[in-house]
């Protein structure tokens, strides 16, 4: 779905890039397809654009509770001060034991653990 996602962006700057072309400008036939069709395009390019970053951020979110080597970046990029680690993300690789070093554990129900982040930047 990314690659098809990022291909509608492609197809849209390379429309662009065509229809501020001064050959195109000289030639209105070929101005008014290429306008129809990023007119036409521009809805899903939207829709693109926030579904990159929608799963940009999911993948963000994902590394900071494995506990990825780029978590401390990422927590200061998305503002976390918290993380809560319960059954749901344990089976998708949320990590404890990175936790209990690098967060303070402000909440235990045996269940569900709620950890301050205490990362450098955060």
């Amino acid at each position: 779905m990314l690659d098809k996602a990022s291909a509608i962006e492609e197809r849209v700057a390379e429309l662009e890039r065509k229809l501020s072309d001064p050959a195109t400008l000289g030639n209105q036939r070929e101005y008014a397809r290429l306008a129809k069709e990023r007119s036409q395009l521009s809805e899903a390019a939207h829709c693109a654009r926030e579904y990159i970053r929608v799963a940009d951020e999911i993948a963000g979110h994902k590394a900071i509770l494995d506990g990825d080597p780029s978590t401390p970046a990422l927590v200061q990029k998305y503002g976390v001060d918290y993380v809560m680690i319960g059954p749901q993300e344990v089976p998708r690789g949320a990590s404890r034991s990175y936790w209990d070093q690098h967060g303070t554990l402000v909440y235990d129900d045996g269940e569900y653990l709620v950890y301050r982040v205490n990362l450098p930047g955060a």
